[in-house]
């Protein structure tokens, strides 16, 4: 009896794999230490029925698990450190494993917990820095709603877009290689920041203008080189680093755009004709052509530094009161009409056109 139990457990050390399907049986009861003698088990995947015990052990060297209608709120003890794929589609699970096991996630490549109704909260993924897919749709429980972030910076093999409940209000997708910011962006209705920083991003859906709440996009340094259509909430837009060439915001475009930042992008000629814009904006070294009429600016301030090449300045019809320009051997076109100025501008020797028009300047100085 003894050989015989030794046999079957060194069969039971040489399973590596588990697929059953229980479509034809009524009900299977699992005892908690199922899995706990199965040391080599990689491959499990099943839908058990599981009334009879609160969790099961799983053991360590697990890699693959997909476990549809998974019964349980959690992964236990369980260390995801050598996991490559989970699926726990529809499952009961409230959370998965604790925040501490972060660092041992560089091996996960996919996590699929679709319709979880009951998810609570998701780990930190900050170690899992090979995942490609996420798929957490459908988890749309009030307890769910809580969550206010989604963070998968520094995740820089993820190369789709995530597919997330559409309550999420912060995405952080820094350092990956997303290509595409894809149509279904527009079921994101509560989203109020998308950083894409450092991506792969050189597309943007039209569809990210149906959004009605989102104040902050950062695609800064990456590869896109068409200014994404502007959102009507749109506050901060930052496009620095990027290869856009060609910067056009008119009065007609419905936005509420108030910081741009746009430097050390590719831009040579930037029209910017918005009320709501409030900040000088950061532009980029190579821009010759600036077109800032109609704004809410109030100040401007530029050094040699950081503008050296920019030859045509226009500012009329904004809110400029203060300008200070030190840059030798570049501006040569400087507008100032209709703006409720009230001092001369301090203003550099290479100037060649100066506009002040329907100023409140009552006296010239010029050196």
């Amino acid at each position: 009896m003894a050989y015989r139990r030794r046999q079957i457990r060194q069969g039971i050390n040489l399973i590596e794999g588990i697929k059953l399907d229980i479509s034809q049986i009524d009900n299977l009861l699992l005892h908690h230490s199922t899995f706990e003698g199965i040391i080599n088990l990689k491959y499990p995947a099943e839908k058990f029925l599981a009334d009879q015990v609160d969790s099961v052990s799983l053991p360590k060297e697990l890699r693959y698990f997909r476990w549809d209608y998974y019964p349980f709120k959690s992964l236990s003890d369980f260390n995801p450190k050598n996991l490559v794929v989970l699926k726990l589609i529809r499952g009961d699970i409230e959370h998965l494993w604790n925040d501490d096991d972060h660092q041992g996630l560089v091996n996960l490549k996919e996590i699929n917990i679709a319709d979880c109704k009951n998810l609570r909260k998701i780990p930190d993924l900050l170690g899992a820095i090979n995942l490609e897919i996420l798929e957490c749709s459908g988890c749309e429980t009030q307890s769910f709603e809580s969550l206010k972030k989604l963070g998968l910076t520094g995740c820089c093999n993820l190369k789709t877009f995530p597919v997330v409940p559409k309550h999420f209000p912060i995405l952080e997708l820094s350092d990956s290689k997303i290509e595409e910011v894809p149509d279904s962006i527009e079921h994101l209705v509560r989203l109020i920041k998308l950083c894409l920083k450092n991506s792969k991003v050189n597309i943007v859906s039209s569809n990210i203008s149906k959004l009605e709440s989102v104040h902050d996009l950062d695609l800064s340094h990456c590869p896109i080189a068409e200014i994404p259509k502007i959102l009507r909430s749109l506050t901060e837009l930052n496009l620095s680093e990027t290869q856009i060439e060609d910067v056009c915001l008119s009065l007609e475009t419905p936005s509420n755009l108030r910081t741009l930042d746009i430097s050390g992008s590719r831009g040579k000629n930037v029209s910017i004709k918005m009320e709501s814009l409030l900040k000088f904006p950061k532009i980029p070294r190579t821009l010759i052509k600036l077109n800032s009429s109609g704004t809410q600016i109030e100040e401007v301030s530029l050094s040699l530094d950081s503008l050296d090449n920019l030859q045509t300045l226009d500012m009329s019809s904004s809110r400029v009161k203060n300008v200070s320009i030190k840059m030798e051997a570049a501006l040569r076109d400087l507008n100032l009409s209709h703006c409720p100025m009230t001092e001369f501008p301090e203003i550099p020797r290479s100037l060649r056109v100066l506009n002040l028009y329907g100023t409140q300047i009552k006296e010239v100085t010029l050196s």
